[in-house]
């Protein structure tokens, strides 16, 4: 499988999308390459958004058939230190590294982390992308000193490295 994807130009931390559906409608699914040689699905726009600025020059479109030879693997996640998560309950978390969650303790830590816009960085998830995470075993985040948001996200480089 990677000769093949290596004869198609595409490797590692590649992003890829098919060119259209069976049906001729237009997919926007776009997925990233694993170091797995398996196709790791942005979910979400803003999952695809939390990693990269303007993605249309880097996608490599391929058809159907390419795409399919491709195995599927776990979903991509946020990208640390970007983003609020909120699922179908109250409580508020951060992304700290590949896959895990932990939680904030209350709005106050949030506003301490991410200052007085910090309503505008939640993402309101559905409970069925809970399972794309783990939670941490540390306990809430209580002060701010406990999470440096920009620090983190610039140490996740590339969402392969994020558990894909």
């Amino acid at each position: 499988l990677i000769q093949y994807l290596e004869e198609k130009g595409i490797n590692a931390q590649s992003l890829v999308r098919i060119s259209s559906d069976p049906s001729g409608v237009n997919t926007l699914t776009t997925y990233v390459i694993g170091r797995d040689a398996r196709r790791h699905a942005f979910p979400h726009s803003t999952v695809l958004s939390s990693w990269f600025q303007n993605t249309n020059a880097a996608v490599r479109t391929l058809n159907q058939d390419e795409l399919k030879n491709i195995p599927l693997g776990a979903n991509i996640t946020y990208r640390p230190g970007v983003h609020i998560l909120q699922f179908e309950s109250p409580v508020l978390y951060v992304v700290t590294g590949p896959r895990t969650l932990r939680a904030l303790a209350n709005t106050q830590t949030a506003a301490a982390i991410y200052g007085s816009n910090w309503e505008q960085k939640i993402i309101s998830l559905s409970d069925a992308f809970f399972a794309d995470y783990r939670v941490s075993t540390e306990s809430s985040i209580t002060d701010a000193s406990q999470y440096n948001a920009q620090l983190i996200e610039s140490a996740a480089l590339y969402p392969a490295e994020s558990g894909a």
